[in-house]
This record gives C-alpha cells, sequence and structure tokens, in this order.
C-alpha cells in the first residue's frame, strides 16, 4: 500500500487520526496527524 489511515480510541468520541503515505512502496513513509 501506498497509503494507511489509523484512528485511535480517545475520550469523548474524539479519535486520534494519522496518515501514513508514500510516493511508491520504495519509498519512507510521512506521517500527517489529520485531526482529533
Amino acid at each position: 500500500p501506498v497509503e494507511i489511515e489509523f484512528w485511535a480510541d480517545g475520550a469523548h468520541r474524539l479519535h486520534d487520526r494519522f496518515q501514513w503515505r508514500r510516493v511508491t512502496v520504495a519509498d519512507d513513509w510521512t506521517v500527517q496527524r489529520l485531526n482529533p
């Protein structure tokens, strides 16, 4: 895969969302926090 999104359970249904992306499978992952 070149993109993965992960949701971590948070208090009061405010989940932490993180997205891992890379251009090709040979590239390193970049991580971005989307929003709680």
